[in-house]
């Protein structure tokens, strides 16, 4: 799905503003220095004629004295560096300042779009413009095991939900700061019936993960589907969504069950899951699916590569948004 031409065109208008707050905040400093020491102004003056010289001496073919004119520039410009420095000045201070380095705050490098641009983007066509308002309230600080009780015990695991709770909580805190470090992190299947936390603590690693600047992808699986019928549609092998799909640090798939199952979706979660784990990618899905119903929905290899390359997490308890109000 690619930007609408209006959403460009405010992107754009956001880089285009980066770089001439980058150039007015160098011509600041410029002005500061030229004040400070006059002779790197008579200096910077002479090596912009130097620098015209050089043009005129390249386009007749005077190599030599193109070549001492270089001398000169190069000897210019190291008497400017002394003077900098001397005075007590970062070696620095008159480089421009961009938020992006690697593309100088143009969105692109070679021609290619740089990780900041597609950053951008992911943020306006893949997650939910609520998430940053959810983020202030749903992390890792504000997750309350008070809601999970420590006086029943599951049958087949022996922890109590609060026990069980601790673990999802201190995984999902791992799993966030391992991607946070641009480490690999185990992928983590959520499970629970609603209301016990799953989107809760998707919320806390995506929230951590995205104030590290990496790309992270959050769709719920009916909208993750509908994308990719999208794309099948187009009839595009290299769609940018399928790419994007594979190559996030992070992706987050909710309420997985919630879509139309058919051979379709079935292909695409295979898809989804299998070529993140063989990249070593980390997914995060949430389900309000038992293991048993799991089982039964999804392919077999499916749920092979589920139980064996995903930590599983169950939360259990009371609806804790109701309990919550």
């Amino acid at each position: 799905m690619e930007l609408t031409n209006s959403q460009y065109e405010i992107l754009m208008r956001e880089y285009q503003d980066r770089q001439m707050e980058a150039r007015y905040a160098l011509d600041r400093r410029k002005a500061e220095v030229f004040a400070a020491i006059p002779e790197y102004k008579q200096l910077s003056d002479s090596l912009a004629s130097l620098a015209t010289e050089k043009t005129i001496a390249s386009i007749t073919n005077n190599t030599s004295s193109a070549q001492n004119i270089q001398l000169t520039i190069d000897k210019t410009v190291g008497k400017m560096h002394s003077l900098l420095t001397e005075s007590g000045y970062p070696a620095d201070y008159l480089e421009p300042v961009y938020v992006c380095p690697k593309c100088k705050d143009t969105g692109y490098v070679d021609h290619e779009k740089c990780t900041c641009l597609r950053q951008a983007e992911i943020k306006i066509r893949y997650k939910p413009a609520y998430l940053d308002t959810i983020f202030n309230k749903e992390n890792f600080d504000s997750f309350n095991l008070k809601f999970y009780p420590d006086n029943i015990k599951d049958e087949i695991s022996g922890k109590t939900a609060r026990e069980s709770a601790e673990t999802a909580l201190e995984v999902c805190e791992e799993c966030a700061v391992a991607l946070c470090e641009g480490k690999n992190a185990q992928s983590i299947l959520l499970l629970g019936s609603v209301g016990t936390g799953k989107t809760f603590l998707s919320n806390c690693i995506a929230g951590e993960v995205i104030k590290a600047g990496k790309d992270v992808v959050y769709m719920s699986a009916i909208d993750l589907f509908d994308e990719f019928s999208k794309s099948m549609k187009r009839h595009e092998d290299d769609e940018p969504f399928t790419q994007l799909i594979t190559d996030c640090d992070l992706l987050i798939i909710d309420d997985l069950g919630t879509e139309l199952a058919n051979s379709f979706t079935d292909s695409r979660l295979f898809y989804c899951i299998n070529s993140r784990m063989i990249s070593g990618k980390c997914t995060v899905i949430s389900t309000n699916l038992t293991f048993k119903e799991l089982l039964g929905k999804y392919s077999e290899r499916i749920f092979s590569r589920l139980s064996s390359s995903y930590k599983m997490l169950r939360l259990w308890g009371d609806d804790i948004r109701i309990n919550n109000k």
